[in-house]
């Protein structure tokens, strides 16, 4: 079974926010710019939810989504 790992990450400033997203199996990086006004919250899910993309490559079975945001995961864990 394949397993890639994928990194992520967000960042905020003043004047914008982004968000990166790093496929090591294939030495992919991705980077977004998200609307102005958003959270650094905003830019960590983003980066979570654009690494499930990689689920559907077909080489893939399994990934492994690296993210240093405990906001983010507890946010994405919550069942209210």
């Amino acid at each position: 079974m394949v397993t890639g790992l994928v990194y992520t990450d967000g960042s905020e400033t003043a004047e914008k926010a982004g968000s990166g997203v790093y496929i090591q199996q294939f030495n992919i990086k991705l980077t977004f710019e998200i609307n102005c006004g958003s959270s650094i919250l905003s830019a960590e899910l983003y980066a979570i939810l654009s690494s499930l993309y990689w689920l559907s490559i077909p080489s893939v079975c399994r990934i492994v989504i690296l993210a240093d945001s405990l906001g983010g995961l507890q946010s994405i864990n919550t069942t209210d």
